[in-house]
């Protein structure tokens, strides 16, 4: 008999592929609040450097959402106990990836904004 609240291996699995990387509550509040504000924006400009969350085209400005554990938010990151040397690399790897793009962005012309 099971003793944890946790699905087993292949329902935790299923339950985690249907996570998908956009449209998430956090984007959607952001979006809702530059709607509010009559701010125009464009959403994952795939012609730009790392495809940013939100485009502010009229102000040259992009908004990247970024979640807390997958892109380490300096106050509430908070490493998994499980797997600890997979889950630093690939956090690692995805704050490489967004410094880079954030250049490639500022190069171009574009303030960059991270929204946690």
């Amino acid at each position: 008999m099971r003793t944890s609240s946790w699905p087993t291996t292949p329902a935790r699995s299923a339950l985690m592929a249907r996570i998908g990387p956009r449209r998430t509550r956090p984007e959607e509040a952001l979006a809702a609040a530059l709607r509010a504000r009559g701010i125009r924006h464009r959403r994952w400009d795939r012609g730009l450097p790392g495809t940013p969350d939100f485009v502010l085209p009229r102000r040259r400005t992009v908004l990247m959402a970024s979640s807390c554990f997958w892109h380490r938010c300096p106050r509430h990151y908070r490493a998994p106990r499980a797997n600890r040397g997979l889950w630093e690399a690939k956090t690692l790897r995805n704050r490489r990836r967004d410094r880079r793009a954030a250049r490639a962005l500022r190069a171009l012309g574009f303030r960059v904004l991270t929204w946690w």
